[in-house]
């Protein structure tokens, strides 16, 4: 009933607890193969996540910087249009100025052409004659210098009289004029006279 053979102290744990050296360098290998691969792939990620980062950082700045383009062209356009909407009221300004003026002065020199008998700016008027005197010729600038009205003087330079002309006497606008002026009562229609003859276009 008893075990016959001899038991061998320690054999049976001997070969439980055996060790294969290669076995376990195979395993460390793999580890550090897999946490090398981990790392990798974890720098690949952190890589990947940073470039994703600067091109959406660039993206975000090309954009930033087409609207500020597109804002500055649309503000350069409203300014431009604006300009051209102020120079075109100017425009429309000084033409309605200058249609008023022209009615204004056309209305004077009517009124004036129809008071002294002229027929325009340097249609003459002839005075009565005899067989002794000779017609009496004069013009509205000569009749307006007479008068000593700086206005209606400025008025027919404007529309064209021609300054250097003389009338029967041989006398300029500015002639006459001087003759008439009594303590500067005509100095004025002188002094514009003056300018006109010395414009290029002053001559008769």
């Amino acid at each position: 009933m008893f075990c016959q053979n001899k038991c061998i102290p320690g054999a049976s744990m001997a070969d439980k607890v055996r060790v294969d050296p290669e076995a376990i360098a195979l395993e460390q290998a793999r580890r550090e193969a897999e946490e090398a691969q981990r790392r990798e792939e974890e720098e690949t990620q952190c890589a990947e996540e940073e470039e994703r980062k600067r091109l959406a950082l660039a993206e975000a700045e090309e954009e930033q910087r087409r609207q500020q383009e597109a804002e500055e062209a649309k503000r350069k356009q409203q300014e431009e249009e604006e300009a051209q909407r102020k120079q075109e009221a100017e425009r429309r300004e000084r033409e309605r100025l200058e249609q008023e003026q022209r009615l204004k002065r056309k209305a004077a020199l009517d009124e004036f052409y129809q008071r002294y008998g002229f027929d325009g700016v340097n249609q003459p008027r002839k005075g009565g004659a005899c067989q002794v005197l000779k017609t009496n010729v004069t013009y509205p600038l000569h009749q307006a210098a007479e008068l000593g009205n700086e206005q209606l003087v400025e008025y027919l330079l404007q529309e064209g009289a021609q300054v250097n002309q003389m009338n029967s006497s041989k006398l300029t606008a500015a002639q006459v004029a001087k003759k008439k002026d009594k303590g500067g009562s005509h100095v004025e229609v002188l002094r514009l006279l003056g300018q006109a003859a010395k414009a290029p276009s002053g001559g008769a």
